[in-house]
C-alpha cells in the first residue's frame, strides 16, 4: 500500500513524493514538473505508481515527539559549492508531523516553510533519515537534527540545517 511520504516512480511524470492518498488515487509532487502549466503537483492513479521507498504509517508516530527528515535539494548557483559533484544537496528538519506533511508544508510556502526547500527542493530521502529515532521534547529534537546534519555533512553532502541550541521559529540556515 502506498502512502503519504512514499517516493514513487511515475511511467510518464518520473520521481515524485506522495502528499496524500484518497482512495485508488494520490496527490504526488513530481520536481520534473515544475517548469509545466499544471504544475508539480498531480492527482494520479496508485496503480500507475511503483515505489521506491515505502512511507512511514503516522498512526504509528509516538504523539508529542519529533522527527528527523531529509530532503534533496536542486542544484543551484544560490547553494554553496560541492566538493563531491556525486552528492546531492541536502535539507534536514524536524517535526512532529509526519516527513510528507511537513514536505507540503515547505512546497506550498506555508508560514513555516523553508524558502530553500521551497524553491530547491525535490523530494524526501527516506533513505537518509529512517534510521533516526524520534524524540521528545525541543532541546532533543534540535540535537536530533544537528546529529543528522553533521552526519550527512562526514559522508560528504552540503547539508543546509538549523543552527544549534536554537528555539524553534528562530532556526537559521547555516
Amino acid at each position: 500500500m502506498i502512502g503519504a511520504g512514499a517516493l514513487v516512480d511515475h511511467d510518464v511524470f518520473g520521481r515524485g513524493t506522495v502528499l496524500a492518498v484518497r482512495g485508488t488515487n494520490g496527490d504526488v509532487y513530481f520536481d520534473g514538473q515544475e517548469g509545466t502549466p499544471k504544475g508539480p503537483t498531480r492527482t494520479v492513479q496508485l496503480k500507475r505508481l511503483s515505489v521506491l521507498e515505502a512511507s512511514a504509517d503516522p498512526a504509528q508516530i509516538p504523539p508529542r515527539s519529533y522527527g528527523v527528515y531529509v530532503i534533496e535539494l536542486r542544484d543551484s548557483a544560490e547553494l554553496p559549492p560541492r566538493s563531491d559533484s556525486s552528492k546531492p544537496y541536502l535539507y534536514v528538519g524536524i517535526t512532529e508531523n509526519p516527513p510528507a506533511d511537513r514536505f507540503a508544508i515547505h512546497k506550498t510556502g506555508g508560514r513555516t516553510a523553508s524558502k530553500v526547500v521551497y524553491t530547491h527542493g525535490l523530494y524526501l530521502r527516506p533513505d537518509l533519515y529512517r534510521s533516526y529515532e524520534r524524540v521528545t521534547g525541543d532541546v532533543a529534537a534540535c540535537e536530533l537534527e544537528q546529529r543528522a546534519a553533521t552526519d550527512l555533512r562526514g559522508q560528504g553532502f552540503v547539508v543546509d540545517a538549523g543552527a544549534p541550541g536554537l528555539p524553534f521559529g528562530k532556526l537559521r540556515k547555516r
